[in-house]
């Protein structure tokens, strides 16, 4: 498993997109990979002059507030200086959804985030265990929505095994055409998978609206018909990749078997099922809210923030798998 701790060690140029979102369900992503670098913006352009505090006063200044309220955040202002000079690189800006202050905050915290990420999958153990909860809580998902969770679970493992028999560099190189710009746990599971997939949820395609509101059709057709217009989008897209023995192959061969159950357990008439996937997605956007905020993790150090996450992180997972597992459907 050495290539998984690797995790965040490499990245791309520094840069942000900017560029509107393009949904999970639809193959434009694919046919415009080519054009990235219209979406890529100096993330310089965000940042004020007087980031650090300088020119306003303590009542005003957001950063001062923090240290007032949270105490040391040393490791937070060291970053927040690498923001000013536009090395830290994202390809979405998620400001707002995870309650950051600003842009710049955002960045700040992304840093120092995505190091204590890479601490965390530097140790066998822990990066074994990370590895083991996905597949656990996944699986404990589907099984909630009375589905077979072993086609899941066998892509999981078969992908997080290519993941650690294959260089760094040529997985990110690969997800530069979908403007990954880090390889890091942050930037590939929370903001390109799970992230990505929640905003794409909140706006579906016409092509799946189209089958939740035809009258004429009964739910279980239109559940059937929902997943095959999921798999078929999913299977367009690995048919358009440059490779297809390579991570993306392999993520939405995965992906292929999730994402029509979430799809219609957001999107279908099963009450219960849409209670646990909200459950499911309050739970995870909270867990990364937690880690960008100093209220709930300290920005004092690397060592400190590494462990807080750690521990956040075992504790959501705990109370998630714990809810599914009691709404598994017999």
């Amino acid at each position: 498993m050495e290539n998984v701790s690797m995790l965040g060690s490499m990245r791309l140029e520094d840069s942000v997109e900017r560029s509107p979102h393009v949904p999970f369900f639809s193959v434009e992503d694919d046919a415009n990979s080519d054009s990235s670098d219209v979406s890529f913006v100096s993330a310089t352009m965000e940042l004020p002059d007087d980031i650090d505090g300088a020119g306003s006063s303590s009542a005003m200044d957001p950063l001062n507030d923090a240290s007032e309220t949270h105490g040391n955040i040393s490791f937070y202002r060291t970053a927040l200086q690498l923001v000013k000079k536009g090395v830290v690189p994202c390809r979405s800006l998620r400001t707002d959804m995870l309650h950051c202050i600003t842009d710049s905050d955002f960045l700040a915290k992304l840093h120092c985030v995505r190091q204590a990420f890479d601490e965390i999958f530097a140790s066998v153990t822990t990066r074994d265990w990370l590895v083991d909860a996905g597949n656990r809580l996944m699986s404990a998902f589907l099984e909630a929505a009375g589905k077979d969770s072993k086609d899941f679970s066998d892509k999981y493992i078969e992908m997080t095994n290519f993941v650690s028999k294959t260089p760094s560099q040529e997985m990110l190189d690969e997800l530069k055409e979908r403007r990954v710009v880090y390889f890091g746990f942050y930037d590939i599971v929370l903001d390109f998978a799970l992230m990505d997939a929640f905003v794409d949820l909140e706006n579906p395609p016409s092509t799946i609206t189209s089958i939740l509101a035809n009258r004429w059709l009964t739910w279980g057709f239109k559940e059937t018909a929902l997943s095959t217009a999921v798999w078929s989008v999913l299977k367009a897209k690995r048919s358009m990749l440059p490779s297809q023995t390579g991570f993306l192959s392999h993520f939405y061969s995965t992906m292929g078997v999730l994402s029509p159950v979430l799809a219609w357990g957001f999107l279908g008439p099963d009450d219960d099922l849409r209670k646990h996937c909200y459950h499911f997605k309050d739970e995870v956007l909270g867990l990364i809210r937690d880690v960008f905020s100093f209220k709930a993790v300290r920005y004092s150090s690397l060592e400190s923030l590494t462990e807080d996450i750690l521990q956040l992180t075992k504790q959501r997972h705990q109370q998630l798998l714990h809810h599914l597992q009691s709404m598994k459907k017999t």
